[in-house]
């Protein structure tokens, strides 16, 4: 299977060699213009050319190396002299929110800048281009870091300060700093998530992965929740990140989805819930199980028998629902445990796959019911989560 892992290694030891130049400096490219020596992985000309099949790695000129990076001659990082640019306007008419630039009579429309979650998912991509060393009921095992941004929120014992964690919630990391999650998982004064479980597919340890555990630094709850109510069901968490963190194969994050529905595309619940209802057996090994979107109108009505009273409008457009059986009928559900964690679908990047988090865990009628789960639906947030995690103009991820 070709993946960037194949590419990056390739790129090792078949690009053209000059002499060693340093990352920034200028440098002679193989059709003769000036390039700039990058890292290969943050050069979008070098990617987007390979993957478009404009040139082979054969022509990349490699400019030496940093650490263990190989460096290359990048093009797109050269501003055109002013004789070479060639200024093409046209005269439309505009709409509102374009950026309109003026030039005596003529316009020129410039397209409006992706909103912060997809900037963050660009980014998200390439480092799964780098080829980085690379609760569930009727469930299936997941495989060794197959959902990398599953985390898992750890409560402290305020009484016996001896106890470990109690692994009650699930989340998913969206950045370096911040993990999204359920507001009920994050709400009671009494009981807050004190730690974050991450790069971990086992909780006791049988996936021979080293567990990272940071500090919460702070919990924040969308400001329209309230407990009393199922609404707004969503929370951020802000953990205490050290500076030596760092991406690997089995930790990263994923991106978000903006879309307003999920248009038949097949999503997957993840977490380490209870798997046995009538034991209240919990998994140790992360489960997952496939789902589809159910159309709102058609959930509202399998939940106006139930009556519940902690959602007084029936379900809202900010939420949505999703179910699934196994080929015996069995219901697929989400059930104690997964709450706050991630409904998701998996998209590629070439061969390398990375995962998108449509909705979070909120509640259902019971576990195992036949009434289907419900999520907080992502994208009508999405404007509150990229204040909160993306404040600045520049976006890190």
């Amino acid at each position: 299977m070709t993946t960037f892992l194949s590419l990056i290694f390739v790129i090792f030891f078949n690009v053209v060699l000059i002499n060693s130049h340093e990352e920034g400096s200028q440098c002679p490219n193989f059709d003769g213009s000036t390039g700039i020596c990058r890292v290969q992985t943050k050069c979008k000309w070098a990617l987007d050319g390979l993957k478009n099949k404009q040139f082979t790695v054969r022509q990349l000129v490699q400019c030496g190396f940093q650490n263990r990076n190989v460096i290359i001659c990048c093009k797109e990082d050269i501003p055109p002299r002013p004789d070479e640019i060639n200024f093409q306007t046209t005269t439309r008419k505009h709409e509102a929110g374009d950026i309109v630039y003026t030039d005596d009579d003529d316009l020129q429309s410039i397209p409006k800048v992706p909103r912060k979650a997809l900037q963050a998912c660009d980014k998200i991509k390439k480092i799964n281009l780098l080829g980085i060393d690379f609760h569930i009921l009727n469930g299936n095992r997941t495989e060794v870091g197959e959902f990398p941004h599953q985390v898992v929120l750890g409560y402290l014992d305020e009484v016996d300060s001896t106890k470990g964690p109690s692994w009650d919630c699930g989340g998913s990391l969206i950045s370096r700093n911040f993990v999204l999650t359920a507001a009920h998982c994050a709400n009671s004064k009494q009981r807050q998530p004190k730690v974050i479980l991450l790069g971990k597919t086992s909780l006791d340890n049988a996936d021979d992965l080293d567990p990272t555990v940071i500090p919460v630094k702070d919990v924040i709850l969308h400001p329209s929740y309230t407990s009393r109510q199922k609404y707004n069901d969503i929370a951020l968490i802000e953990m205490n990140t050290p500076p030596s963190f760092e991406y690997t194969r089995t930790l990263r994050p994923a991106c978000l989805y903006t879309k307003s529905t999920l248009l038949n595309e097949q999503a997957i619940i993840t977490g380490f819930g209870i798997v046995e209802v009538q034991t209240r057996q919990k998994s140790t090994w992360m489960m997952k199980a496939f789902l589809r979107e159910l159309p709102l109108e058609e959930c509202r009505a399998k939940y106006l028998p139930t009556g519940l009273s902690k959602i007084p409008d029936n379900l809202r457009q900010t939420q949505m629902c999703a179910t699934g059986a196994t080929p015996d009928g069995s219901t697929i559900d989400a059930c104690q445990g997964d709450s706050g964690g991630p409904l998701q679908i998996k998209e590629m990047v070439l061969a390398d796959p990375f995962y998108t988090v449509v909705g979070v865990t909120s509640f259902g009628a019971s576990c195992g019911s036949s009434i289907p789960g419900v999520y907080t639906r992502v994208s009508e947030y999405l404007d509150w989560i990229e204040q909160v995690v993306w404040p600045k103009a520049k976006v890190e991820i």
